[in-house]
C-alpha cells in the first residue's frame, strides 16, 4: 500500500478514497454482530507529519474519515494506537487512549458517511494507527 500524505483540506476526501481503492478485502469485524454493512476498511485512518513545535517535538496530523459505500453511519470507532500518548493536549472527546492499543474516536458518536474526525500530536514519533472496531447504523 502506498504512503499517502494529506493535509486537511477539501482535497483530503480526494486523496482518502484514493488509498481505500489500494486497501485489500477485510473480514467485517463489527460490535453489532447484525452490522454486516459495516467493514474495517470503511474508515480510513491518514496522518502525516506537519511541522515541528518551537521546542523541536514534531507533530503529526491524523484525519479518520468514514467512507462507508452504502451511506451507513459508523460509531463506536476503536483504534489500534499503542501506547499513545501527545506532547500537546488532544481533545479527549475527539480522540483518547482507553488502554493499551485501543483509542477511541469521537467519543464513540457517529460519523457520518463523507465526514472527517481530525487532530494533531506532537511526539518524538508517530504512532501507526489502525482500525480495529468499527459500529454501523
Amino acid at each position: 500500500m502506498k504512503t499517502f500524505i494529506c493535509i486537511i483540506s477539501l482535497a483530503l476526501c480526494a486523496c482518502l478514497f484514493a488509498s481505500l481503492q489500494e486497501l485489500k478485502k477485510e473480514e467485517v469485524k463489527a460490535i453489532n454482530p447484525t452490522a454486516a454493512d459495516c467493514m474495517i476498511r470503511d474508515v480510513v485512518v491518514q496522518q502525516g507529519a506537519v511541522g515541528t513545535l518551537p521546542n523541536g517535538i514534531p507533530r503529526y496530523s491524523v484525519v479518520i474519515l468514514n467512507v462507508n459505500p452504502k451511506n451507513k453511519t459508523v460509531m463506536n470507532v476503536h483504534i489500534k494506537c499503542g501506547w499513545f500518548a501527545s506532547y500537546n493536549l488532544v481533545d479527549p472527546s475527539i480522540f483518547r487512549r482507553l488502554a493499551h492499543d485501543d483509542c477511541l474516536v469521537n467519543n464513540g458518536q457517529p460519523i457520518p458517511t463523507g465526514q472527517a474526525i481530525g487532530f494533531s500530536y506532537s511526539n518524538s514519533f508517530s504512532y501507526p494507527m489502525t482500525v480495529s472496531t468499527v459500529a454501523c447504523s
